[in-house]
């Protein structure tokens, strides 16, 4: 495949400007979606929740290595995602997570046969829709991009206020997070006219680019989630809710600079040097620490108003799951900067943060929201910094030096 010429500076900026707003209003349906678990669910059913949506969000751990290598293919890395492999990648996910469900359910008190279908069911419809996403974001159309995200999360929205306020249960949740993805397939398969398919015989394997980048996403969404999943293990049901609050703000933090990190992500692929990754990370972490200095000063105001003052002791502390936040968005862009430059360093960073995290946090057993997300946040920014400073000291590949290392995988 041809490489697509950049984009004119007018329609990439208008592009880029839609793309903040539609994201913008993804991010306000998301929150909104969990708003109404804290109000509508009780404080043990709202963790149960927090939980599951890790387990769920486990399964965008192929889709974002889907998308990722999508729209490198798309802007001419020699990488193919055609849709034989989008749709054995979305069996795959769906019965791992199937699988996991089956096998937490009765410690997190949701076994329910219809929330165990529906979160499997969301999860394989994650790498589907996200390889036309890839396309979408290859081809600079983040107009499109942005649409498709806020349909998916304002069907899951209005769905799950639906379910949940007449309900009142977390299998209504989760099926209101089924719809809101496969609302988000449709559209983008729509857009993009779908995946290609080669001709029958021809079978595309998982190759090692494929397999590394679904392990660093894979782990990437664990990092992200094991702390509240753990947290709902080694809590009682109070301290489990005060945490999914906390959680829900980290999320936040994580989640609205991502507008940038799509924009950034075609840049990576033509142009992945150190500056451009310093600049990024150096970018995110100022706004990282601008959102932490505002949730220490309208942290409790904030969660009373929105989650109710059941909650209000997690807001004094809010900052220190903005600091989380802020950490796991450094990790992002080292692993994104790797997809786009055919490196693999991020996936052992990846791979060390989440085994420290899972190892001090069982073999300590901290009791308290705070302990809990102040050790986890203090061992991603040892390894964010461990890995900034190996890539100040190693040269990054040229755009052609990836595509040999892409095509040796």
């Amino acid at each position: 495949m041809q490489p697509l010429p950049p984009p004119n500076g007018r329609s990439w900026w208008g592009g880029a400007v839609a793309l903040a707003l539609l994201t913008f209003g993804t991010h306000a349906a998301n929150f909104g979606f969990t708003i109404a678990g804290g109000r509508l669910l009780s404080p043990a059913d709202f963790g149960t929740l927090t939980a599951v949506l890790g387990i769920v969000l486990v399964g965008m751990a192929p889709g974002m290595a889907v998308q990722a290598l999508a729209a490198a293919g798309t802007l001419g890395r020699d990488v193919t995602i055609d849709a034989p492999l989008a749709r054995r990648l979305a069996a795959s996910i769906g019965a791992i997570v199937v699988i996991i469900m089956l096998a937490l359910g009765p410690a997190l008190g949701t076994a329910d046969p219809v929330a165990v279908v529906a979160i499997g069911a969301a999860a394989a419809l994650l790498p589907l829709t996200a390889a036309n996403e890839g396309v979408l974001q290859g081809q600079s159309r983040f107009v499109g991009l942005g649409a498709v995200l806020l349909v998916g999360a304002g069907v899951k929205f209005a769905a799950g206020l639906t379910g949940m306020a007449t309900l009142g249960t977390v299998w209504a949740a989760t099926i209101a997070i089924a719809l809101g993805y496969a609302a988000q397939l449709g559209l983008s398969h729509h857009l993009t006219g779908g995946l290609d398919t080669p001709p029958p015989g021809r079978r595309q394997r998982l190759s090692r680019t494929v397999l590394s980048a679904v392990a660093m996403m894979g782990l990437l969404l664990v990092l992200i989630h094991l702390d509240a999943v753990l947290a709902r293990l080694l809590l009682d049901d109070l301290d489990a809710g005060l945490y999914a609050v906390g959680a829900s703000g980290m999320r936040i933090v994580f989640w609205a600079p991502q507008f940038v990190v799509l924009l950034l992500f075609p840049r990576l692929v033509r142009d992945p040097r150190r500056r451009v990754v310093a600049v990024a990370v150096g970018a995110l972490t100022v706004a990282g620490a601008i959102g932490a200095v505002a949730a220490s000063i309208v942290g409790p105001l904030a969660v009373r108003l929105v989650f109710g003052a059941s909650y209000e002791a997690i807001g004094t502390d809010l900052w220190r799951f903005a600091w989380l936040g802020t950490a796991a968005v450094g990790m992002q862009v080292l692993a994104l900067s790797d997809l786009a430059s055919g490196r693999r360093e991020a996936l052992w960073l990846l791979a060390g943060a989440v085994t420290t995290i899972a190892a001090v946090l069982l073999g300590v057993r901290p009791n308290t929201p705070v302990a809990i997300v102040t050790t986890v946040a203090a061992i991603v920014t040892v390894f964010d910094v461990v890995g900034f400073l190996r890539r100040l000291s190693h040269a990054t590949p040229t755009p052609e030096a990836a595509d040999r290392i892409a095509a040796s995988s």
